[in-house]
């Protein structure tokens, strides 16, 4: 457990951006998820009666597993974007991916983690 009063400035910075990296992420794949049960809505319209049960869940869980782009890619199937929505969608996928893939690469010396452990 850490404790607050002992920590550095600096640290109490570092902390409070892994927190606010760590609220983002979670907010992404809420966000990824939603995406995932709209779709799981549209695949259980689509395919009722027309699949057994074991390939529909197959399916279904295909969905769940599935990153920010490649649910947006299948949305875009199924449902007409506003050009204003796609482009709030596209700006999401960005920051999503430069999270998840760049942040730490660009920010290394704002988060050391060390100096938490």
């Amino acid at each position: 457990m850490i404790n607050f009063e002992n920590l550095t400035n600096d640290q109490k910075v570092e902390f409070e951006m892994l927190a606010h990296y760590g609220l983002t992420v979670m907010l992404s794949q809420k966000f990824e998820k939603a995406i995932a049960a709209l779709l799981q809505g549209e695949f259980a319209l689509e395919n009722k009666g027309k699949l057994p049960y074991e390939n529909y869940l197959e399916e279904v869980t295909k969905l769940y597993k599935g990153n920010l782009g490649g649910l947006l890619k299948k949305l875009r199937m199924h449902m007409t974007i506003s050009v204003e929505k796609e482009e709030l969608l596209q700006k999401a996928l960005n920051r999503r991916n430069y999270l998840i893939h760049d942040y730490f690469y660009h920010n290394e010396s704002k988060a050391t983690v060390t100096t938490l452990a």
